[in-house]
């Protein structure tokens, strides 16, 4: 990539990037001329130096085109050495408007020779404009008849020590009237060598900063506004277009306070370091944010994918290319970022431009924002380049695309809005009559099928419920069920039955909802319950506490029946935690929801243990283990059981918070006797085991599983078992 080439380039993303820079910050004037490398005619014969005669009138000089310079790559030359006689010859007359060499990294010497020819002697100014701003380092001389006066400036330079505490690089100068002064320049930098150089009265200069701080002022009052408007809207109705607009108008006023100096001037001065770069890293946040908005904008991920990667792309380079200004060279760097943006507007463009085609209304007012925009950037091109001549335009061209752009942004996303407001309203209408319908339907569906089971099995809705859908988990099941129910039920008449047990029913429900569970289905007088969350412990404990509940709600109820007359009841329940199949099983005229699988036939089975050892809720080892131990649940070990048809035996307890309390009282009291007993009991040391049992039973005569436990010992102490024996105690049905 030439040189030629990457000034151009790197001029063109300014603008843009900028989109509103002041002329006095990319050229000298509007009858400044393109920027050109020096031929090599130039080169090769220094000029005879010619003072700029400065005449009555203007108070505004464009004096680029009266610069001399001779590059110093070794650094070997000192003012005195610069300004003798035998230096003239060393330095070559710019014969271009502006003195522009592209990118560089070395010295140059520079000498204007300026003769006042006006009848006063006002005090005058010397301005580094447009990419000026940016050189590293810049030391004037200004040759008095007692010797040199010293000025040093340039964006690596610490505020402080400007002449002229202004955002502009600016040199006071007093010229006598009737004599030429020779000023030499000593420029050091790495990156855009430009030096657009304008000598003013200081006057005019402060005439024409009224109209400079007037533009200023619109520009970020404008962008000001604008990003309250839309960080506004954005915060009111969470479109993420709209945070990315307010944050490249950020990057964009950030970038453009970096490259005027209005941020080395009141918010970093003393960090040149970071001036230098700051123009450069707010330009990639630019880019960024620049892509961002168009993806989310213009939906480039549906209505132009293949573009879509391609800002992807761009999105990636972003962070080396941060790493690249911060660390790199200004050279390489600033070519990359010339890449990024250049190839960001042409694809952002074509985005625009395909989505509109495919019906993204919206895109319209997008294009036509940054077609704006570039109509004034080529405009202000044309003036450069002499093919129109207008003042307004040369000056303000770039100011009045930023705000046609900024304000068609906001139009478009305005529109955005509406278009997609439209939109949605139009499919809510069209779907309201059908939202009636199954929301209808899955109410009353959902008094038939837990809305648990159809969250699974119907994710798309009551009506696309599939046959065969299923998926495993785990999850509690729950197994409860009346004692005795035969008997009770045989002297109702069938209206009394169903009164009965949708009375039961309702006092189940509450505590297994309270606690987190929800009942899968009704077997006779038998609930299934289920509990489910994305804990395993969660769904442990609450069923736990949800058997307890239920047990409590049962003594109550039985108050209740007391009182009318009626027997109480008693009810066991079984719980077991563990994988399970949860789907739809049926034929295609006529299916169910449930769960499948050991887990379900074991918590049944703990349900009907209940009555062999007498007590109200048993649980698996594989619950209990889930259990918080600061849950406060009481419980013992009842046994190591298999079930028919199970090679694997499964340790079960007892969960005792439920019962009566004096029961309570007795099963804490006998606790440690009885773990004991069942200690003896696995080490076969029948005869401890039988001590301990007793010792049970006298404390509390009703104590079942106690029982249970003494007549094994004492049978096996009178047979004992195989010397292969786990333990287990084979359950019969």
């Amino acid at each position: 990539m030439n040189s030629r080439f990457l000034c151009c380039a790197r001029q063109v993303l300014i603008c843009v990037l900028l989109s509103f820079l002041p002329l006095s910050l990319v050229g000298a004037s509007s009858d400044a001329p393109a920027v050109k490398m020096p031929s090599l005619v130039d080169i090769a014969q220094p000029a005879m130096q010619i003072p700029f005669l400065i005449d009555q009138g203007k108070g505004r000089f464009d004096v680029a085109p009266y610069l001399y310079y001779f590059e110093d790559p070794d650094q070997r030359y000192l003012i005195g050495d610069v300004a003798s006689k035998a230096m003239e010859s060393h330095f070559i007359r710019n014969s271009q408007r502006v003195l522009s060499f592209g990118y560089v990294n070395s010295v140059y010497w520079i000498k204007l020779a300026l003769s006042n020819e006006t009848e006063e002697t006002p005090g005058w100014l010397i301005e580094l404009t447009g990419m000026g701003r940016s050189i590293d380092q810049v030391q004037i001389y200004i040759q008095q008849a007692d010797g040199f006066k010293s000025y040093v400036s340039g964006d690596s330079i610490p505020f402080s020590l400007r002449p002229i505490k202004h955002h502009a690089v600016l040199f006071p100068l007093t010229l006598p009237k009737g004599e030429a002064t020779n000023i030499y320049f000593r420029v050091a930098t790495n990156g855009t060598f430009q030096m657009p150089m304008l000598l003013w009265a200081e006057s005019v200069f402060v005439e024409q900063e009224h109209n400079n701080i007037l533009m200023d002022g619109i520009f970020y009052g404008v962008l000001f506004i604008m990003v309250m408007y839309n960080a506004f809207i954005f915060l009111t109705i969470r479109d993420v277009s709209y945070c990315y607009y307010v944050f490249y108008l950020l990057s964009v006023a950030l970038f453009a306070a970096s490259l005027r100096g209005l941020g080395f001037e009141y918010f970093w001065p003393e960090l040149p370091w970071w001036n230098n770069k700051s123009n450069l890293v707010f330009s990639e946040f630019t880019v960024m944010f620049i892509v961002l908005f168009a993806q989310s904008f213009l939906n480039t991920k549906e209505n132009a994918p293949v573009l879509h990667i391609c800002l992807n792309a761009i999105l990636v380079s972003v962070l080396p290319g941060l790493a690249l200004v911060l660390y790199g060279g200004h050279h390489v760097s600033a070519a990359l970022l010339s890449v990024q943006f250049l190839l960001t507007i042409m694809f952002v463009l074509l985005s625009a431009s395909l989505g509109y085609r495919r019906g993204f209304k919206a895109a319209r007012l997008y294009l036509l924002a940054w077609l704006g925009m570039l109509t004034m950037i080529v405009l202000w091109i044309m003036n450069n380049f002499h093919l129109i001549s207008s003042y307004f335009l040369g000056t303000y061209s770039i100011q009045v695309g930023a705000v046609i752009q900024v304000l068609m942004f906001s139009f478009a996303l305005a529109d955005r809005i509406n278009l997609m407001k439209k939109q949605r309203e139009q499919a809510l209408q069209q779907r309201l009559i059908e939202t009636q319908k199954l929301t209808a339907m899955t109410n009353t569906f959902e008094r038939f099928v837990p809305r648990q089971f159809l969250s699974r099995v119907a994710d798309s809705g009551v009506q696309n419920i599939e046959l065969g859908k299923a998926e495993t988990d785990i999850i509690t099941i729950m197994f409860s069920d009346i004692r005795d129910f035969t008997h009770i039920s045989e002297g109702m008449s069938p209206q009394e039955l169903l009164n009965f047990l949708n009375a039961y029913f309702n006092r189940m429900d509450r505590p297994i909802h309270q606690s987190g569970g929800f009942i899968d289905k009704f077997v006779g007088d038998a609930i299934l319950a289920i509990f489910e969350s994305n804990h395993y412990e969660e769904e442990a404990n609450n069923a736990v506490q949800a058997a307890i509940k239920m047990q409590l709600a049962v003594r109550q109820y039985n108050e209740d029946r007391a009182k009318a007359g009626y027997v109480p009841i008693d009810i066991g329940v079984g719980l077991n935690t563990g994988p399970v199949i949860i789907g739809t099983v049926g034929t295609q005229d006529r299916m169910d929801t449930t769960v499948l699988g050991d887990v379900v036939n074991l918590a049944s089975r703990l349900e009907k243990l209940t009555k062999k050892y007498h007590v109200k809720i048993i649980c698996s080892s594989y619950t209990l283990d889930l259990l918080d131990s600061k849950s406060g649940t009481l419980y013992r070990e009842l046994d190591y059981v298999k079930v028919r048809g199970k090679q694997k035996a499964v340790r079960i307890y007892e969960i005792f918070n439920a019962d009566e309390d004096n029961v309570r009282i007795l099963k804490q009291r006998l606790l440690l006797d009885y773990q004991q007993g069942m200690a003896h009991y696995y080490r076969r040391d029948w005869q401890a085991a039988i001590v301990c049992f007793q010792a049970c039973l006298e404390l509390f005569p009703g104590d079942v599983p106690s029982k249970l436990y003494l007549t094994r010992c004492e049978t096996y102490l009178d047979s004992p078992p195989a010397d292969d024996w786990d333990f287990s105690w084979k359950l019969e049905d």
